[in-house]
């Protein structure tokens, strides 16, 4: 059975370094996913169907932002 303590060490972990580090792996996973689309490297093969949309998102993206 967990005692308090264990609780509360547990709460801390999670609430410390689990979230946290959780949080901060998919942000850069989502920034290397985005600079992969952006410059046109990615490690698998995109059909040139999807790298038309996708070309046309970041197109739009970008008139958008200006």
């Amino acid at each position: 059975c967990l005692g308090v303590r264990d609780v509360t060490a547990l709460s801390d972990f999670i609430n410390l370094y689990f979230l946290p580090g959780l949080v901060v792996g998919c942000i850069y996973a989502l920034g290397a996913i985005l600079y992969q689309l952006a410059t046109g490297r990615l490690p698998f093969g995109v059909p040139a169907r999807m790298r038309k949309v996708i070309q046309e998102s970041l197109d739009f993206a970008a008139e958008t932002a200006a």
